[in-house]
């Protein structure tokens, strides 16, 4: 009897969160905007960055090391899988710059909401204004995109991702357009 008890306080919980579950699933409202944006053309927007590639003369080049490889092997800590240890500085290749790479106080990566990383792309050059007025870079930006002859000049949208260090000054990102 005691099992019975328990099995039936199980189903009625299963049947009381049932409805809650499947109200989460009614609102399919961003797997249809996903479905269109699946239909459009996407362009890849950030270089590949590897140890030599063209950088700031002040940075120091990458270096990179096989850290775990699938067999054993005497220059690696272990096996199994394969993973590398990647040295760098923050603005390699295609990356993105927090306002507090330039202006000490301002925003660093982490501070960056994720809401920021879905932006209405439009390709302007303004490398004068940012030289006249530091307040301008109270924006983060992206250096060394690539295909930006690829882009209209309006329409599309730009998406960018990178991880968060915490009060980090720069870090590679990846970028891709969807264009109408």
């Amino acid at each position: 009897m005691t099992k019975l008890l328990e099995c039936t306080r199980v189903l009625t919980c299963l049947f009381l969160l049932l409805p809650s579950v499947v109200c989460l699933a009614d609102d399919t409202s961003l797997w249809k905007i996903q479905k269109t944006l699946a239909g459009k053309k996407y362009i890849a927007l950030t270089h590949e960055f590897a140890p030599g590639i063209p950088r700031w003369p002040g940075f120091p080049d990458e270096t990179r090391k096989t850290i775990y490889w699938y067999d054993k092997r005497p220059d690696t800590m272990g096996t199994g899988f394969f993973s590398e240890l990647f040295t760098h500085v923050g603005q390699w290749g295609t990356h993105v710059d927090p306002p507090a790479h330039f202006v000490k106080g301002l925003r660093t990566v982490d501070q960056i909401d994720p809401k920021e990383m879905i932006l209405p792309l439009v390709v302007i050059d303004v490398h004068c204004e940012a030289a006249a007025n530091p307040e301008y870079t109270n924006h983060y930006q992206i250096e060394l995109l690539t295909n930006l002859d690829q882009i209209p000049e309006a329409g599309a949208i730009a998406i960018v991702s990178f991880p968060k260090p915490k009060n980090g000054s720069g870090f590679p990102a990846r970028v891709f357009a969807i264009v109408p």
